[in-house]
């Protein structure tokens, strides 16, 4: 509609100049554009019919009828929602990218504990042994040192049953499924995209809980 209006003023002030070459121009882009709207026709018949005061009558009532219904639209604001719409995607983008690398440090978590876990807990056990028998052996000195020694003692062996306990966890839970590469692309696009529109900002007002 935006077309025929701006068609339609120029054509108006074409009469004005009495430039028939302009109007038959724009008139046949009018009509080429197939558009159909109330009182279109009438425009056309006075046209064709060069009765230009009938025209620029059915014209003047066209433009105002439209004009006052039709929604002005500022290329800046569109430009500004296309420029939005571009940094939403580049924030989910990297929202997906994050999650993916805390998948990915997770994953690594996973493996340090399952390689070198074994080597980690005989570690953490020597140290409850050495601390435990520092203790022993000094059985005869002062007590505020005995405390910290007992301190070292119990420090050391809360750290040996925290890890043997994670571990032992960590050991029961199934290993997961290994994926080749083209899946694994597969799986990380998937997951982006249900990211973006799974994110509150892209998700409509209705559809949230």
């Amino acid at each position: 509609m935006q077309q025929i209006l701006k068609r339609l003023e120029i054509i108006k002030a074409a009469i004005s100049l009495e430039d028939e070459e302009t109007i038959a121009l724009h008139l046949g882009k009018i009509r080429s554009g197939g558009e159909q709207a109330e009182g279109l026709d009438d425009i056309f018949i006075s046209l064709d019919r060069l009765d230009y005061p009938l025209a620029l009558s059915r014209i003047a009532a066209f433009l105002a009828r439209h004009s006052a219904v039709t929604t002005y639209n500022d290329p800046e604001v569109a430009a500004l929602k296309m420029e939005l719409q571009g940094l939403e995607k580049r924030l989910a983008d990297l929202r997906g990218e994050r999650d993916e690398l805390m998948h990915s440090i997770g994953d690594f978590n996973r493996q340090y504990n399952l390689r070198l876990g074994g080597v980690l807990s005989e570690i953490f056990k020597l140290k409850m042994m050495i601390a435990g028998a520092a203790e022993a052996a000094y059985t005869g000195i002062e007590e505020e040192v005995r405390e910290k020694l007992k301190e070292t003692r119990e420090k050391a062996q809360q750290w040996y049953q925290q890890f043997h306990d994670d571990y032992q966890a960590e050991q029961e839970k199934p290993e997961p499924k290994k994926l080749d590469d083209k899946d694994l692309k597969r799986l990380k696009a998937a997951y982006r995209k249900a990211s973006r529109l799974c994110h509150p900002d892209m998700v409509a007002d209705e559809l949230k809980e």
